[in-house]
C-alpha cells in the first residue's frame, strides 16, 4: 500500500474542451464538479459554432494537450470525449470510495473511448497499485504512458516514483523526484518524505537483523 502521504488527490479537476483532460489537485470535489460543468458546456458551445473549425485550441498540445488528433474535433469525437469523462468520473468516485476493482474497470472504460486520455492512465495505474504487488508491472507502464502523453502531469511522477521505490530501483524513483520537484514543489515534498520513510524502515529492518 502506498504511504497516506501518496493517496490520490482525486477530488478536483480541471477538464478542458478537448477530449483530454487537465487535473488541477487543488483539493475540494466542489471543483471538479464545476469544471464538469464547464466541459459540459463547452461542448455545447461547440456544436454552436463548430468545433471541426479547429479554433478553441486545435490538436497542437499546448496546455499540456496533445490529446486531440488532428486539428479540430468532429461531433463523433466530441460525444467519444464526454463518455471517456463521464467514466473518467465513475472511477474518480470509486477511488475516493476504496473500490479500487470497479475504479479500474471504469479508467479502463474511459481508455477505450479516449486512448490518449493522461489522467486516466495515471489513476487506473494507482487502481492496479493499490491492488497488490502483482499489479505493479502493469501500473509502471500505465504510469509511462500518462508520462508519455502529457510529461508535465507531475502526479504521475510521484505515483510512479513511489511505485518504483516499492520496486527496489531507487535511482530511477530519485529522477522522477528530481522531475517533480521542478514540477510541483508541494508533491516533491510529499515523495520525498515517502522516500526518507523507505530508507528508514530499510535501516531499521538492517539493525534488527544484524
Amino acid at each position: 500500500m502506498l504511504s497516506t502521504h501518496l493517496r490520490p488527490r482525486i477530488e478536483a479537476h480541471k477538464i478542458s474542451a478537448q477530449t483530454g483532460i487537465n487535473p488541477s489537485p487543488v483539493g475540494t470535489r466542489r471543483y471538479m464538479k464545476r469544471y464538469v460543468s464547464l466541459f459540459v458546456l463547452s461542448l455545447i458551445a461547440g456544436s454552436v459554432f463548430g468545433m471541426g473549425s479547429g479554433t478553441g485550441g486545435g490538436g497542437s498540445g499546448s496546455s499540456g494537450g496533445g490529446t486531440a488528433s488532428g486539428g479540430g474535433s468532429n461531433t463523433s469525437q466530441i460525444g467519444e470525449g464526454g463518455r471517456a469523462v463521464r467514466l473518467y468520473d465513475q472511477g474518480v468516485r470509486a477511488m475516493n470510495s476504496k473500490k479500487f476493482a470497479e475504479a479500474q474497470a471504469r479508467f479502463a472504460q474511459a481508455l477505450t473511448e479516449n486512448p490518449r486520455f493522461a489522467e486516466a492512465h495515471n489513476y487506473l495505474g494507482y487502481s492496479l497499485q493499490m491492488e497488490g504487488t502483482q499489479n505493479y508491472p502493469m501500473a509502471l507502464e500505465h504510469y509511462n504512458r500518462a508520462i508519455q502523453l502529457k510529461p508535465n502531469l507531475a502526479q504521475a511522477y510521484e505515483y510512479r516514483g513511489a511505485l518504483l521505490l516499492k520496486m527496489d530501483r531507487k535511482s530511477a524513483a530519485e529522477k522522477d523526484l528530481a522531475t517533480l520537484k521542478r514540477l510541483n514543489p508541494g508533491l516533491a515534498v510529499e515523495l520525498e518524505r515517502v522516500m526518507k520513510k523507505g530508507k528508514e524502515a530499510s535501516g531499521s529492518v538492517v539493525k534488527q537483523g544484524g
